[in-house]
């Protein structure tokens, strides 16, 4: 206020150069220049203005400061009180930064290798591909590779169960053909025996359906045979081998029984041992258990029909022969019982199967065969033969004999059934695997274009928004600084970067300083005269020159409002 007094009291005068003067004595000389230049500029274009007009003009002007400060400030407050309620105009202005943002999506050169590149590029997009990729494609191929393997997998364990399946039918069809053999050699037996009939017209049948059960192999592993004998190799040498010896079989002095029963015995254990190696070369895992069942059986039936044969000759001749057959027929029957409670052992069935066949029979067959085998076993040998000679009881021996072999022949063939449902099981389980891992593995192999496909359109997709990103970055750094140059126009700078930060702003107050106010010279009739746009023009023109010149010196703009003009000057901050 006091400045404000001492500029009335020397805006008082008339003489321009008393002004000066005093100004200069205040120190005010920036003040005391821009008047001088006023003052000159209006004397030069307005001649018939005198000097106390002049200053009359400037003391209107003083007298105004007062209000104007005030004014200043209020616009101040309401600016303040403006930017506060544009808080995200401020953050935008203070907290943004384009190099943050620029920096997440153009890595710095530093930072770039093999796995780290500019994403706007091409090369950049093919690396971010890539990896895009890696993340996709490469547990997909994960679930491909496991489905493949699973697939074959599958496929592997089907042919290994139809394989099993084969094999077990072959040694079901070799079990058959041992029946069949056993059955042709207790026929033989029985025909060179006292019991033999008239003509060989019965063995026809048994010849008829061994040859079939021959032919019936889809396989004759002729090469199982450790001895390479001839006879082995193939069906038709079997059939030759059996056909001659049939033709040659008579009840006279050249065949014995014991020859017979060793050819026939022979074949038979071939068979058997053809049987058990077909099983062993394959896998039987799931039906172990019946499988060894099914062997023992085997075993166990091929003895019995050899203990038919002998027993039927004991009956018929009232003994042995020699002590050889005696030792024969013991060893049979303790194999037999060995291998059938073996079997007994490893599948319930046995006796099951056993019970049922005998419950149809109606008697005890089990009393009745143990029975005669006791009469067997504790006969004295070197009594006489033909007392205890019995055809009636050899013929009753020979048919319960009989019963027993079929009742083991199906027990034989129920094994065998029972097997081949487990193994049917096993591949329809199998299958449906295999059926399900397919259809997996193709809807994984059709997933992979669709992913890939996915996967380059999203990158695609983000790389065009990385761009976006980036020029409405650069548009809102431009806008950023836009803002704060219309900012530092309207407050001084300091005062900026307070509202900016939503600091409370202070008044603050200053020893000196120089303060200048101008017009033009009768604006009001210059706006009267000329158009709105010559006006407009030459403001425009004026305050360009005058801006230009203060930014030269340690001089701020207040105001300038239509024809006025305010700066200030002498406060360095």
């Amino acid at each position: 206020m006091a400045i404000l007094t001492t500029l009335h009291q020397i805006c008082a005068l008339n003489d321009l150069t008393s002004i000066r003067n005093n100004l200069d004595g205040l120190g005010l000389r920036v003040l005391s220049d821009r008047c001088s230049s006023m003052y000159q500029i209006r004397y030069e274009t307005q001649s018939k203005l005198d000097l106390h007009q002049s200053s009359e003009l400037i003391l209107r002007k003083m007298s105004n400061l007062e209000v104007k400060l005030e004014k200043q400030d209020s616009r101040t407050e309401k600016k303040e009180a403006l930017f506060r309620r544009m808080p995200s105009l401020r953050d935008l202005a203070s907290e943004c930064s384009s190099a943050d943002v620029q920096d997440v999506i153009l890595p710095s050169a530093i930072g770039r290798g093999l796995c780290r590149d500019e994403p706007l590029t091409d090369s950049g997009k093919k690396l971010q591909l890539m990896k895009m990729l890696c993340l996709t494609v490469l547990p997909v191929l994960g679930v491909w590779s496991y489905s493949v393997y699973m697939l074959s997998d599958t496929i592997t364990i089907r042919s290994e169960n139809e394989m099993t399946r084969k094999a077990l039918e072959f040694s079901v069809e070799l079990g058959k053909l041992v029946h069949h053999l056993q059955k042709e050699r207790d026929m033989s037996v029985l025909y060179l025996s006292a019991l033999k009939p008239e003509t060989k017209t019965f063995l026809l049948t048994e010849y008829i359906e061994t040859d079939r059960a021959i032919n019936r192999l889809q396989v004759w592993p002729g090469n199982l045979d450790k001895l390479d004998r001839l006879r082995f190799e193939t069906k038709t040498n079997m059939i030759q081998y059996l056909a001659r010896r049939r033709q040659a079989l008579t009840p006279s002095d050249g065949f014995n029984i014991q020859d017979e029963i060793n050819f026939y015995t022979d074949i038979i254990k071939v068979v058997i041992k053809w049987m058990y190696d077909s099983i062993n070369e394959t896998e039987f895992a799931v039906v172990w258990k019946p499988l060894v069942a099914y062997q023992k059986l085997t075993s166990a039936k091929e003895d019995v029909g050899v203990e038919r044969a002998l027993g039927t000759v004991f009956y018929a001749n009232g003994g042995f022969e020699s002590h050889s057959f005696f030792e024969m027929y013991n060893t049979k029957v303790h194999n037999f019982r060995a291998y059938y409670k073996t079997a007994k052992l490893y599948s319930e069935r046995v006796d099951m199967i056993y019970a049922s066949t005998v419950q149809e029979v109606g008697n005890n067959l089990t009393e009745i065969i143990d029975q005669f085998r006791f009469d067997i076993q504790h006969h004295v040998e070197g009594s006489n033969a033909s007392a205890f000679a019995d055809l009636a009881k050899a013929r009753h021996w020979f048919d319960n004999m009989t019963i027993y072999l079929d009742a083991l022949l199906n027990i034989q063939q129920d094994l065998g059934s029972e097997i081949l449902a487990i193994l049917d099981t096993v591949v329809e389980n199998v299958t449906s695997n295999l059926t399900i891992s397919a259809a997996f593995l193709v809807i994984v192999i059709l997933m992979c274009p669709f992913v890939i496909w996915t996967t380059e359109n999203l990158t695609s997709s983000i790389q065009k928004y990385a761009l976006t990103l980036v020029d409405k970055t650069r548009e809102l750094t431009r806008e950023k600084r836009r803002i704060d140059s219309l900012l530092y126009q309207l407050v001084p700078k300091p005062v900026a970067e307070q509202l900016k930060q939503s600091k409370t702003i202070e008044a603050q107050y200053f020893k000196s300083a120089t303060i200048l106010f101008s017009d033009v010279f009768k604006f009001n009739n210059i706006m009267d005269e000329f158009k709105a746009g010559d006006v407009v023009e030459l403001l425009n023109e004026l305050y360009y020159i005058i801006d230009s010149i203060i930014d030269t010196y340690d001089i701020y703009k207040v105001n300038a409002t239509n024809d006025a003009y305010m700066v200030a000057s002498g406060n360095a901050s």
